[in-house]
């Protein structure tokens, strides 16, 4: 999914339970325009959310775990309206994560894990409230990030492989604090990468296919120093990429 300088949504690839909000379930092998006056949009399994420049919220797609936020279970094939106020999204594999312009964080969706953060395991079909005065949010397959205000960060959900950066591999239902003086933060499939504000990318959790760029394939369960003069960082299913204060793109 992407959005065009004109604010234009458009979406390709496979559409099987509606995820590319078109009416359909075509794949599409070229973009589609979905609609316009979109600010940002997230992408999770079959599903989708995105953000309109009003600060509605809106989904579409697979619904099974309530991932949508509608309060229903039913795949919907074209954007329904989740609520108003919203400034960010993020989406894991089946749950999703957002910030309201209050700075109060939601979440809903599955849940098995802890990943919604409520302190239950339940599927929650509609937002849940988990805390306030935060900033920036990240979902990866199973687990969450937040960063307040403050720059402290938080995570909960999976812990099987150190994604959450504690030491441990124990789920946590609840918010747990990682650290602080962090920027930005990516969930991946089971690993976390952020940046602090000294410009360090630090990382942590699955590392088999070298995810986490330490150059072993250790799983860690705390965070390791990667590099500095970093200012952004992207956590894909397997791989990673983040920019450097100089332009430069780096991947592994």
């Amino acid at each position: 999914a992407a959005i065009k300088t004109d604010d234009t949504l458009w979406t390709m690839g496979l559409n099987y339970k509606g995820g590319l909000g078109d009416g359909t379930t075509t794949d599409r092998w070229i973009p589609t325009l979905i609609g316009s006056g979109f600010a940002s949009v997230a992408v999770g399994d079959g599903y989708t959310a995105a953000i309109k420049t009003d600060g509605s919220l809106w989904a579409w797609g697979y619904n099974n775990y309530g991932e949508l936020g509608d309060g229903t279970e039913t795949d919907r094939l074209s954007p329904v309206w989740i609520g108003d106020d919203y400034a960010s999204v993020a989406s894991g594999n089946n749950h999703t994560v957002a910030i309201r312009t209050d700075g109060t964080l939601w979440a809903w969706g599955y849940n098995s894990s802890g990943q919604v953060g409520d302190g239950t395991t339940t599927h929650r079909s509609s937002p849940v409230q988990i805390g306030t005065d935060f900033s920036w949010v990240a979902a990866g397959q199973s687990h969450t990030f937040a960063l307040a205000d403050d720059g402290v960060l938080w995570a909960w959900g999976s812990d099987t492989y150190g994604e959450l950066g504690d030491g441990a591999t124990t789920q946590q239902s609840s918010p747990i604090v990682i650290g602080a003086g962090y920027v930005s933060v990516s969930a991946g499939g089971s690993d976390t990468l952020a940046v602090m504000s000294d410009g360090t990318l630090w990382a942590w959790g699955y590392n088999i296919f070298g995810e986490l760029g330490d150059g072993t394939t250790i799983n860690r369960g705390s965070p390791v120093l990667i590099g500095s003069d970093y200012v952004s960082v992207e956590a894909g299913g397997l791989h990673s990429f983040a920019f450097k204060t100089d332009g430069t793109l780096w991947a592994w």
